[in-house]
């Protein structure tokens, strides 16, 4: 699992952080609720996030021994090609298996993003910049939402709670994140043709036809070519 091992250091190697991507599964509580109350909203957010969803797929990223986290993808029933994914809503539920630092998951997906070319250097800086301000460190249990809208921004949530950029005393959007380009970027880390981690991308994708000369634009931050 090359991209866990290239970038992550111990307790895990760099690039396992970067996958926990996020993708995207953070896990923050207040008041009363439970883990595993604030579980079962996240699960409920993910199917209702998306009209006529199922469940796609869901898959394990694992490096070597250590599981990193549990993908779920909901899709609406509609998608009948793996190649035309970007034209639909999704949305992505990441289970986290051990902690992760924010600022990790950020720097690798924002890495990935700058190997794969999905956008210029100043664009790629901006959304370094927000994710390392949008995401939380995560820890056992955490998980984390990621609904992506055609043309829209991609909405994240941390054990169903609405995530955010503060800045100061004041609570914003996700700023440079609110660029449609920047969702098909991020989801492109599980699911372009090029992805590092094909098992993975199959296993979201479940049954539907995959047309593998798609040349899709962006890559996949689970690749196993340099970490899993």
């Amino acid at each position: 699992m090359n991209i866990v091992s290239q970038r992550f250091k111990v307790p895990l190697p760099r690039k396992l952080c970067a996958v926990a991507c996020l993708s995207v599964a953070f896990f923050v509580f207040s008041g009363t609720t439970t883990p595993s109350q604030a579980l079962a909203q996240s699960k409920n957010l993910a199917a209702s996030s998306v009209p006529d969803s199922r469940l796609l797929g869901s898959g394990t990223l694992r490096w070597l021994a250590f599981k990193v986290y549990e993908a779920r993808l909901y899709a609406p029933i509609e998608l009948v090609s793996a190649k035309n994914w970007q034209q639909v809503p999704l949305a992505l539920q990441l289970t986290y298996a051990r902690s992760i630092k924010g600022e990790q998951i950020a720097q690798t997906s924002a890495d990935e993003m700058s190997r794969i070319g999905t956008g210029d250097s100043a664009k790629i800086a901006a959304w370094t910049v927000a994710m390392k301000q949008l995401f939380p460190d995560v820890k056992e249990g955490d998980q984390i939402v990621g609904v992506y809208k055609p043309n829209q921004s991609v909405a994240f949530f941390l054990n169903g709670k609405p995530l955010t950029i503060t800045s100061g005393t004041s609570t914003t959007n996700l700023g440079a994140l609110s660029d449609p380009n920047f969702g098909k970027a991020f989801f492109a880390i599980w699911l372009d043709t090029k992805t590092r981690d094909q098992g993975l991308r199959k296993a979201l994708l479940g049954q539907l036809a995959d047309e593998s000369n798609s040349g899709g634009s962006y890559n996949n931050l689970n690749s196993p070519a340099s970490a899993n």
